[in-house]
């Protein structure tokens, strides 16, 4: 699964909502993709625990179009 250019906010609600802590510190919204540099896509860091990184990912991936097919439906 694919989330097209999803944004700060996006990432941080969906790992919350997935029961994952971001802190102030662990956002960095100003960090860019090398390949498309005049954009600021940013990251989010989580405290590691025993899932997968994969799965994970995925989580938050379908968290996100979840989210986003809600507002949409509003």
């Amino acid at each position: 699964m694919a989330v097209y250019d999803p944004m700060i906010t996006e990432l941080v609600i969906a790992a919350e909502s997935l029961g994952y802590q971001v802190e102030k510190d662990q956002i960095n919204d100003g960090a860019r993709f090398p390949k498309r540099p005049h954009l600021k896509s940013g990251y989010i860091m989580i405290s590691k625990n025993d899932t997968l990184k994969n799965k994970i990912l995925k989580d938050i991936a379908e968290k996100i179009v979840l989210n986003r097919t809600k507002s949409k439906g509003r």
